[in-house]
């Protein structure tokens, strides 16, 4: 049994699940759904998650929970521009979302509803680290990869906000934003050159 924000918490499972974005890995939002803010924060303060971290089961030693500037460096990735602050586009904002799905994100939410027209929503939804006043600003980033059939002619668009507070209030729906630095490989041509260099050495003492 995993105890959120319990000192007596079993180490987790490592995180495999992640989509790489420059230099960083970001593990998959719906992870960590089911959670709230306050339950994320009381295991990583302050977005700095520590060896007795565990969130859903998940080891989070060495994770970082993103704050805005984080979340927004990933969206200005994909779609050019901030998901949070006065550089942000704003809610409802068609944008040409294509590549965030073939990196391999899942979402946290998908499904579909019959209203005037048939609608497939997927949505990727994940709390940030920064805390926000009590309903306001909101403190999760959502990405919408909507589809309609309008006509029998399907299109898509991609539209992005801030939701309400829900600091106290875990959703299946939300999950939450954490990266850590990308191991970069040695590649092969250093390491043979490193191999090299430590084999003259050894050939060169054995002949003093």
């Amino acid at each position: 049994m995993v105890l959120i924000g319990s000192s007596m918490a079993v180490q987790g499972a490592s995180i495999t699940a992640t989509v790489t974005v420059g230099a960083n890995n970001w593990a998959q939002v719906n992870l960590f759904t089911f959670l709230t803010w306050d339950e994320i924060n009381t295991q990583c303060p302050a977005g700095v998650c520590g060896a007795a971290s565990v969130l859903n089961g998940w080891d989070m030693d060495g994770w970082k929970w993103a704050d805005v500037n984080d979340v927004n460096g990933l969206f200005n990735h994909y779609i050019g521009s901030d998901a949070f602050g006065p550089d942000s586009i704003g809610m409802e904002t068609i944008s040409l979302m294509d590549g965030i799905l073939a990196d391999g994100w899942e979402p946290t939410a998908d499904y579909y509803w019959n209203g005037f027209n048939y609608i497939h929503d997927i949505l990727i939804m994940g709390f940030h680290a920064n805390t926000v006043p009590r309903a306001c600003c909101g403190n999760a980033a959502t990405i919408e990869d909507r589809e309609v059939n309008t006509a029998g002619v399907p299109f898509s668009h991609s539209t992005y906000w801030s939701n309400g507070d829900g600091s106290a209030v875990a959703s299946e729906s939300i999950g939450a934003w954490f990266y850590r630095p990308s191991e970069v490989p040695i590649p092969a041509s250093t390491w043979l050159f490193g191999s090299a260099i430590l084999g003259l050495g050894v050939v060169k003492r054995k002949k003093v």
